[in-house]
């Protein structure tokens, strides 16, 4: 079985880092590296136990599908280059409760400027596809990255500035997309947030998001 490769951590760590929904074959990975396991079932302990695999969170996947206008009540449009230096700003509040932030086997200067790098690699053209900011004059207030895949787009990363939170940033920037993208090939929103983010979920189900899935996140990390 062949792992797939995460470009994207493998930069960041300097190590191989692989994705993969199986727990076969990890013995021919050489170390160091970093594996992500995503699967529909919890793995048994004895396996988790023999292989040195940490359980890191529960992944609820949810859809939206884009049959009708949505309300905004912050302005909302597509990012611009003059607005990288505040959107990195933001990127850079520690307000993410994400499997990566939280997983102390990562070095600490990993764990703190991963969004940051994310952001960046869409201005470089390498990540996402759309990049929707909230704001007010000229304040961004928040941020929503997606990719479209097919007839979906899918949240990569959706942050708020720290001021700006709970004042209905977020749902505007998802239900500016939701109207861009009315009566296109693109036919619903997905996202992704932890089972204990009670929050988010919360937030999700406001805006009339289905569940779809849960996903067990599994980290194994050799050094």
């Amino acid at each position: 079985m062949k792992f797939q490769k995460d470009k994207f951590i493998t930069k960041l760590l300097g190590i191989n880092s692989f994705i993969s929904n199986k727990v076969q074959n990890i013995s021919s990975l050489k170390k160091p590296f970093f594996l992500t396991i995503k699967k529909n079932k919890k793995i048994k302990e004895k396996v988790l136990k023999t292989n040195k695999i940490k359980f890191k969170s529960i992944l609820v996947i949810f859809y939206k599908k884009i049959i009708s206008k949505s309300t905004i009540n912050n302005y909302c449009r597509f990012a611009n280059p003059k607005d990288k230096k505040q959107i990195l700003d933001i990127s850079n509040e520690k307000t993410s409760n994400s499997r990566l932030a939280q997983d102390k086997s990562l070095s600490l200067k990993f764990r703190n400027n991963y969004r940051k790098v994310w952001v960046e690699n869409f201005f470089k053209g390498k990540r996402g596809n759309f990049l929707v900011v909230a704001h007010k004059k000229n304040i961004i207030m928040g941020f929503l990255l997606l990719i479209e895949k097919k007839s979906e787009l899918q949240i990569d990363l959706i942050v708020t500035k720290k001021s700006y939170q709970k004042k209905g940033v977020a749902a505007s920037m998802i239900n500016y997309a939701n109207n861009v993208f009315l009566g296109s090939k693109i036919k619903e929103i997905v996202a992704g947030t932890q089972l204990n983010n009670i929050g988010a979920i919360k937030f999700y189900k406001k805006l009339d998001f289905k569940k779809r899935k849960i996903q067990y996140v599994y980290h194994l990390h050799k050094k």
